[in-house]
């Protein structure tokens, strides 16, 4: 019989256990690293780590359209014949691995995303298609990597795509989970995405976990240094508490959220040498010797660097390393921030586990850092799993007294600049930022046909082609003893007596208020931008027009 000192020790021990079960290791693998030069070329035959994570996420596929129906398809020429099957062999020796596609990804954008949920007969299609693709290539589940629903610039999409994903994820999950297979989702760190791109109680309700994009937070994008994983709680307008935060506060439940975590850094040519804090000025750097992309090192090029100056976790406000070699300037995660961001945010918010933005990304090799192999992310998995280990790291600045004091905390851009192609636009001023979505003749067919031509004459209540009038403007005059709406079709002025008030508004009548919640906050929306709030319009752009608002 065990006596009470031995049951303490199993009790214990059993609690280990299951704490360290409790926590996924994600790790996303991209296709496209078999290119890389010389060492960083990388192989899940060759060098996949055994136990490393708990679900292996192949990136990418894409959303094509086959026939009237939309399904995915491989993006590299291997992936069927090859690349897929190496995925699926790694369940041998590790039979609890699960395997999902990603689908989408930044250059995928929103193509394909935002038609085939533009309809439910459209969704229910992709749902059957897509599910027959991944059994019939061994994977356990689809992860959804669509950048960005509802997100509208350089990324193609409607505002109305926010609900459609939505609806995407519980009809999807629905016919998934019934046939024993996983849906998740890859989502977008800006606390205002939240906004524009995600319905985040009911998606997270719907999906298995969501894997937050706690990285990128700042890039070479911005004309000044920013570090693009910030941990530093007062930072704004990112950093990795406010992110997680807000999902938290919008309805998510804490164990469906997935830290994201970088085997990365982003990277900049300094201005000057001695000026090497965030907030001070930089561009876009040099591109690494074995990933070959401006701005972007793995952790393996970083290993490489000679730094001038330095500055370690323990001693940055951002709680993660930073430093130059020379002109070429680098924010990164090393083990100690690593363990840094597992205890201090994935522990304190009790999330669901962390995933790593890229397997191939760290040093899988164990040449370059001095560390063994996957030194980044075993860091996290012995920081999950409550062990902790001690990093070595040295601070190191050869600027003193040349060096000016660092600057106040930027404000900085997160998304690259737009570049827009095309003959329509996006009405000013609410669809201004849509001038590429415009120029998408699958998203708006009431103004630009399938080759991007306008078609002159043709209403659309977000975009305008050259040649076509602007929304009439109105004049709104109010006195002081009763309201008059006064509506034209040209801009006049308006004489008036000493106690009559004059002002200008965007819209032709105050009746008319915004019907999706992302819009409460723009109050002018239905008034100046669908100033057709009228019963007797065309049918097409009547239930375009309400689609967004109402009238009383």
């Amino acid at each position: 019989m065990a006596n009470g000192s031995t049951i303490l020790k199993l009790s214990l021990l059993l609690a280990m256990i299951m704490a360290t079960q409790a926590y996924v290791r994600v790790c996303y693998y991209t296709n496209w690293s078999q290119y890389r030069n010389g060492l960083g070329k990388y192989s899940l035959r060759s060098h996949y780590q055994k136990g490393l994570c708990t679900h292996l996420m192949f990136s990418f596929g894409k959303v094509v359209k086959s026939g009237n129906e939309y399904t995915i398809d491989q993006y590299e020429w291997n992936d069927k014949s090859n690349l897929y099957k190496e995925m699926q062999d790694l369940k041998k020796d590790d039979p609890g691995l699960k395997t999902l596609l990603a689908i989408g990804g930044w250059t995928h954008a929103s193509k394909g995303f935002s038609p085939m949920v533009s309809s439910k007969q459209n969704r229910a299609a992709f749902i059957k298609n897509s599910m027959k693709f991944i059994q019939d290539y061994g994977f356990d589940g689809l992860d959804l990597d669509w950048e960005f629903p509802g997100e509208g610039g350089d990324r193609g999409s409607s505002p109305i795509d926010r609900q459609r994903f939505t609806y995407l994820c519980q009809e999807m999950a629905a016919v998934y989970h019934d046939n024993g297979l996983l849906v998740t989702a890859a989502v977008k760190a800006a606390e205002s995405s939240v906004r524009h791109s995600y319905e985040v109680a009911k998606v997270a309700q719907a999906l298995d976990f969501i894997n937050l994009m706690t990285y990128d937070l700042y890039g070479h994008w911005s004309s000044t240094l920013g570090h693009h994983t910030n941990t530093d709680r007062n930072a704004r307008p990112h950093n990795l508490h406010l992110t997680v935060e807000t999902w938290l506060k919008n309805g998510a439940n804490p164990k469906k959220l997935v830290l994201g975590l970088g085997s990365y850094g982003r990277a900049f040519s300094l201005k000057n040498k001695c000026q090497y804090h965030p907030g001070h000025p930089g561009g876009k750097a040099r591109a690494g010797r074995m990933t070959g992309e401006g701005g972007f090192l793995a952790y393996y090029e970083i290993c490489q660097m000679k730094f001038d100056n330095h500055v370690c976790t323990k001693d940055s406000k951002v709680h993660a390393p930073y430093g130059n070699a020379g002109d070429q300037w680098v924010g990164y995660d090393d083990q100690e921030s690593i363990v840094y961001k597992i205890e201090n945010v994935m522990k304190k918010h009790n999330l669901l586990g962390y995933m790593f933005w890229a397997l191939d990304l760290d040093d899988f090799t164990g040449k370059f850092c001095g560390q063994g192999k996957y030194p980044l992310m075993n860091a996290a998995k012995d920081a999950a799993e409550g062990r902790r280990k001690s990093y070595s790291c040295m601070t190191k600045d050869s600027c003193d007294g040349v060096r000016p004091p660092p600057p106040p905390e930027p404000t900085m851009p997160t998304n690259p600049p737009v570049v827009v192609t095309g003959k329509c636009k996006g009405k000013a001023p609410w669809g201004a930022q849509y001038d590429v979505w415009c120029n998408q003749g699958e998203n708006c067919q009431l103004a630009c046909n399938e080759r991007n031509d306008c078609k002159q004459g043709r209403p659309c209540s977000v975009c305008i082609c050259p040649n076509d009038p602007e929304p009439p403007k109105t004049t709104t005059t109010t006195t002081t003893m009763s309201t008059t709406t006064t509506t034209t079709t040209t801009p006049k002025t308006i004489t008036t007596t000493p106690k009559t008030k004059t002002t200008t508004t965007k819209g032709p009548k105050m009746n008319c208020k915004p019907k999706l919640e992302l819009f409460i906050k723009i109050k002018w929306f239905c008034n100046a931008y669908c100033y057709r709030c009228d019963k007797n319009i065309g049918s097409r752009t009547t239930k375009f027009f309400n689609s967004y608002c109402t009238c009383e």
